[in-house]
């Protein structure tokens, strides 16, 4: 290629650097694509225009850009005001399509439900069970119709509402797997059950009162379910229409696009549910100001996902997508030396449980074989266990998982503490052994111990608060175990680690960890399905073996074997993400790799 031509095709990425350079609170991730881009260049010039003043230009350019990067050292939060300035807006922009559809799906659902309440008079017990319905009628007549809204205490209201909310948001996320069939259900379900439900106030004259306080939460709480839909109508497309790409990369590809959707939403949930616990309770405040709450919240929710992505594409901030084709035929794994986005860590952890499952569902297997035969050994020599471990677990939970740290007893510390710390342990191990790295068995187990009997204490106090809670707790007990297995910290850095990756990569580990939390969610959600207690596999071993005098304390140690199955699960992927998060603060901090690489090209230029 001539030397002009070859300026003519890349002198606008150059210019656009140096302009990139000399704003403020730049995009890092953005810095560090043109690193590649532009190290690239250099060398390709180096190789043919050895004597050009292109060379000398494009070598400082690229001793500006390190300069930038060890300058701006700190860009966990401008990485977090990127996300909702211009990432997720721009997501919201190329999903407009899927957000219209769920919104007509919805509402169409809505008014079905509408109808049949009004043609069918018993139609809303049967969606919303006779319970909740007298429950209603009762509150109606005692003249306090959102009574309902006051019964609980306002916290234990918030978190139980809070992790309703996700998980109906989780359902209607993930079944779109279920060729976009599995969203379309969930839709309909919500829609015709809320649109039942607010004609059921008409019906009885109450429908200013109604729609006044229900929709003062109501109104992003609905607005996140179709969100949701949107997001799982995304997904579905990925897996049904793959285009050029293979199914899974186009699936991988759109699970990235609408898992930002779904973190997006992750907020508005949690405000939702606290105005529903601490707010709507007041329905004795003026219709006037409670529909002036709810119009504010409608701007909100339209304003930031349907206006403010239009106003940004119409003024040209939103730049073309750039789509990163996942796991590629030449796909490496880079644990060191790369500053890693959140989309990439997730990316990565699937791989890592792709490239490992064999090796991870037979150590899985042997695990929770020998811990379930030692607690059943232990459980008939010592009655007194054995009458502790019956009095909580030998009924039938919606989760077992949740009963056993609401009720903690000395065995599942055990269980608990000894099975993540072994998949601790094990998941670094597979990582590091890939690359070649050494790990201290003994002292990563030694952590891990002592950092998850730490998490099962916390969690006692109460589960889902603390699960939430986690997504910045949990990374500061285990970041310091990364930090002890690299060798490279004294005692003090290696218990600070923690606190300093928070420092540095607050975005990362925010966005990562509510990607964990959802993902645990979804599959805690399918194991119980499947496999819990109130399964159709459990439902079979009861009514075959129920007679036998062994069923009972069968029956707890299999619901114990599927429990350590999902904290196997769950503890692997939550330690192949949060990895990559500590690794990628190392290079933010450190500069390693990209110190190496533009020291060897200035190297090369001498």
């Amino acid at each position: 290629m001539r030397e002009s031509e070859f300026i003519r095709q890349n002198k606008e990425k150059w210019q656009y650097f140096e302009r990139l350079s000399k704003t403020s609170g730049s995009n890092p991730d953005e810095f560090h694509k043109l690193y590649i881009e532009i190290t690239d260049d250099l060398s390709y010039s180096r190789s043919h225009y050895p004597n050009r003043m292109i060379r000398v230009y494009l070598n400082n350019i690229s001793q500006k850009l390190y300069h930038s990067l060890n300058k701006n050292k700190k860009t966990g939060m401008n990485r977090f005001l990127n996300f909702w300035k211009f990432d997720l807006p721009q997501t919201m922009w190329n999903s407009r399509k899927e957000v219209l559809a769920s919104f007509i799906l919805f509402w169409m659902f809505f008014m079905v439900g509408a109808f049949c309440a009004h043609y069918q008079p018993d139609f809303v017990q049967q969606i919303l069970g006779p319970e909740y319905v007298s429950m209603t009628e009762e509150n109606i007549a005692a003249g306090d119709p959102m009574g309902v809204y006051k019964d609980s205490n306002e916290l234990s209201m918030f978190v139980g509402i809070s992790f309703n909310n996700i998980m109906v948001m989780a359902k209607t996320y993930l079944f779109g797997i279920f060729s976009l069939i599995g969203t379309f259900i969930i839709l309909l379900y919500n829609g015709i059950m809320i649109g039942s439900f607010q004609y059921f106030f008409i019906e009885k004259g109450l429908f200013w009162e109604s729609f006044s306080t229900i929709w003062v939460h109501g109104t992003i709480e609905i607005s996140c379910i179709v969100l949701a839909g949107a997001a799982g109508l995304v997904l579905g497309k990925g897996w049904m229409f793959p285009g050029t790409y293979s199914r899974l990369q186009s699936f991988l590809i759109q699970a990235k696009r609408s898992t930002k959707i779904i973190v997006g939403t992750a907020p508005f949930v949690f405000i939702a549910a606290f105005i529903e616990s601490f707010i709507t309770r007041f329905d004795d405040t003026p219709i006037a100001f409670r529909l002036l709450f709810i119009l504010v919240c409608a701007i909100l929710m339209i304003g930031y996902f349907i206006v403010y992505p239009w106003f940004l594409n119409k003024t040209s901030q939103l730049k073309e997508e750039k789509i990163e084709v996942p796991l590629t035929t030449n796909h490496e794994f880079k644990l060191k030396n790369q500053i890693k986005s959140p989309g990439l860590i997730i990316t990565d952890s699937f791989y890592l449980v792709k490239t490992n499952f064999k090796k991870l569902i037979i150590a899985y297997s042997l695990l929770v074989f020998i811990i379930s035969g030692l607690t059943w050994a232990i459980l008939n020599i010592d009655q007194v266990l054995k009458n502790d471990f019956f009095s909580i677990y030998n009924y039938y939970y919606s989760s077992t998982l949740v009963a056993r740290f609401e009720e903690l007893n000395i065995i599942w510390l055990l269980v608990f503490v000894l099975t993540t710390s072994f998949i601790g342990y094990y998941s670094q191990k597979l990582v590091y052994r890939n690359l070649n790295l050494k790990i201290k068995p003994v002292q990563v187990f030694l952590h891990c111990l002592i950092a998850f009997s730490i998490i099962c204490v916390l969690l006692t106090f109460n589960f889902h608060l603390i699960a939430f809670a986690g997504i910045i707790i949990f990374p500061l007990l285990i970041i310091p175990v990364f930090a002890s297995a690299s060798g490279d910290y004294s005692f003090f850095e290696m218990i600070g680690s923690g606190f300093k990756v928070l420092r540095y990569n607050f975005t990362s580990v925010l966005l990562v960890g509510l990607s964990w939390l959802f993902f645990s969610y979804v599959i805690l959600y399918l194991i119980d399905f499947l496999l819990g207690a109130e399964s159709f596999v459990n439902y079979l071993i009861s009514m075959h073996f129920e007679q036998f005098e062994s069923y009972e304390i069968f029956n707890s140690i299999y619901l114990l074997s599927i429990d350590l199955f999902k904290v196997a699960i769950i503890s692997t992927l939550f330690f192949f993400l949060q990895l990559q998060v500590f690794y990628s603060y190392r290079e933010i901090t450190e500069s390693n790799g990209l110190r190496d690489k533009i020291h060897s090209l200035i190297r090369n230029e001498g």
